[in-house]
Parts: structure tokens; C-alpha cells; sequence
């Protein structure tokens, strides 16, 4: 789900890695399809997020790899306080969610647990990802930011805008903690 994006330097996402109960798959997208999806059409719809996305993991790599799905919500400046008591509960209704947000946190606690939520900033970004596309996610410590952004600036950016020019790309975008 996706709206039209800020500039970069204004807007964040914040990444929830959820590793899902064995066994449990299809009744963990069954719950975000009921609950998590709904709410998230809603919120962009009202203008509060400009994008939300469900991403499997293929293929992991390295050190931290505990997760299989990212929930990554984008949004159009500093993200908002959760809603909770009544305010979540008239969201839900507003969402057509059919369960209280008790009963869906008794399902998500069944079906997953949340590893790491991490909030990021933009710093750049071409193009955008969409349903279907596959996302590669490199995380990296920058020992010298100021070298680095002025790569970022002067290869990395450039070289993402003609590949997503020719087509060979859809998206690509450096954020920050």
C-alpha cells in the first residue's frame, strides 16, 4: 500500500521484524490480512502514513537475521504516537476489524512475535517498491558519514537514477538511524 512519498529528508519508516510461529504461516497472514492490513489502508487513506508493506524474507544473510517478515510503515514526517484504549479500539472499528485489538493481540502473541522495531529516516531516495518486488535491505556501520554521503551523493544516487531511468531498478534509498 502506498501513497505519493515526502522528500526524503522529511519523512521516516519504521521497521518491525516479526518472526512467526512454526507451523503458524497461514494464520499469521490470515491475521494481517484481517487486522494489520485493514488498519494500515485506513491510516493511508486519512494521510497519516504514506506507505505500509509486508515483506517475506527470501534470502538473509549476516549477523542479524532472526526475522521472517519486516512490517515497514512509511511516514510522511515524524511518526505518530500508537493509538491506544478507546482511540485504538474506534480505529478498528473505523478499519472494519472485526476483533477487538485485545483479541488481535492474543492472535498476533499466538502466531508471532515482534523481534526489533526501529524507527529510520531518509536521507535519499529514487524511485519506490511496489507489490510483486523484491527489496534487498543492507544494513552497514558508517565509520566516516561524511566520506560516505559525499559517495552517496556523487556515485551511489546516480548511478540508482539511471537504473531506475533504463528500468533495470525500481527503487532505491539510503536511511539513517
Amino acid at each position: 500500500l502506498k501513497a505519493q512519498q515526502p522528500a526524503a529528508s522529511d519523512s521516516y519508516e519504521v521497521v518491525s521484524t516479526i518472526k512467526v510461529t512454526p507451523g503458524k504461516t497461514a494464520e499469521f497472514l490470515k491475521y494481517i490480512e484481517d487486522t494489520t492490513k485493514k488498519i494500515a489502508q485506513m491510516r493511508l487513506t486519512s494521510g497519516e502514513i504514506t506507505g505500509w508493506y509486508l515483506l517475506r524474507a527470501v534470502y538473509t544473510a549476516g549477523r542479524e537475521t532472526a526475522g521472517d517478515y519486516l512490517i515497514v510503515t512509511n511516514y510522511p514526517g515524524s511518526p505518530t504516537e500508537p493509538k491506544t484504549g478507546e482511540a485504538l479500539a474506534a480505529a478498528y472499528r473505523a478499519a472494519g476489524v472485526k476483533m477487538t485489538p485485545a483479541e488481535a493481540s492474543v492472535v498476533r502473541n499466538r502466531v508471532s512475535s515482534i523481534i526489533s522495531t526501529e524507527t529510520w529516516q531518509y536521507k535519499e531516495r529514487v524511485g519506490h517498491s511496489g507489490k510483486g518486488y523484491y527489496v534487498v535491505r543492507n544494513m552497514m556501520r558508517i565509520k566516516d558519514s561524511a566520506g560516505y554521503n559525499d559517495y552517496v551523493k556523487s556515485v551511489a544516487k546516480p548511478i540508482a537514477e539511471e537504473r531506475v531511468k533504463s528500468g533495470s531498478l525500481s527503487g532505491w534509498s539510503l536511511l539513517t538511524k
